[in-house]
């Protein structure tokens, strides 16, 4: 069985539901795979910067791979073109301010910069809301594969396939658990 939690279940707060549907759906031995993405934000808005960066979350090409590097992921996959389009500049204020803090919030950021932010983004309607519909970052993959251990699955817990150490790409937040039920 999978599901892909972007679309379907990465609004849901309570996994319970799901998890057990799972579970009774499968044989023993079955298969369950989730794919969904997310960063740090899942559990407080304000991060801990120098924590994010100590906590590996995957190795990629025999580097780490960070909760850093998937929340900054996160910002840039909202940030750019196929969503609200910042410009680069816009951007690199983000990771220096960011990179200059020990604990950060993206929404009192977007709230602080928002006439200016708006300003830059030349040619294009002002957004109500510089955060927009950006209000909300899934979960991390740790949760997922903590819920299927409750609930009597196998699992090595979240991969992270397509992660680029140092890079702000969306490989870094996309992840995956394989979970076998007992």
């Amino acid at each position: 069985m999978i599901t892909a939690g972007a679309s379907t279940i990465n609004f849901a707060n309570d996994l319970s539901p799901l998890l057990r549907s799972v579970r009774r759906l499968l044989k023993p031995k079955g298969v369950f795979v989730d794919w969904e993405w997310g960063s740090a934000e899942a559990t407080s808005p304000t991060v801990k910067v120098p924590e994010l960066k100590r906590t590996v979350i995957a190795r990629a090409e025999g580097r780490p791979v960070t909760i850093f590097d998937a929340y900054v992921s996160f910002l840039n996959f909202w940030m750019g073109p196929r969503y609200f389009d910042y410009p680069e500049h816009v951007k690199q204020k983000l990771w220096r301010d960011i990179e200059n803090s020990k604990e950060f919030n993206f929404f009192t950021w977007c709230r602080k910069n928002r006439d200016w932010m708006e300003r830059e983004r030349e040619d294009q309607p002002r957004l109500l809301n510089v955060a927009g519909y950006r209000n909300r970052a899934y979960r991390e993959g740790k949760a997922m594969a903590e819920g299927a251990r409750q609930y009597g699955f196998n699992t090595d817990g979240a991969e992270y396939p397509f992660a680029k150490p140092g890079e702000k790409d969306t490989g870094n937040v996309n992840w995956m658990v394989v979970a076998q039920k007992e």
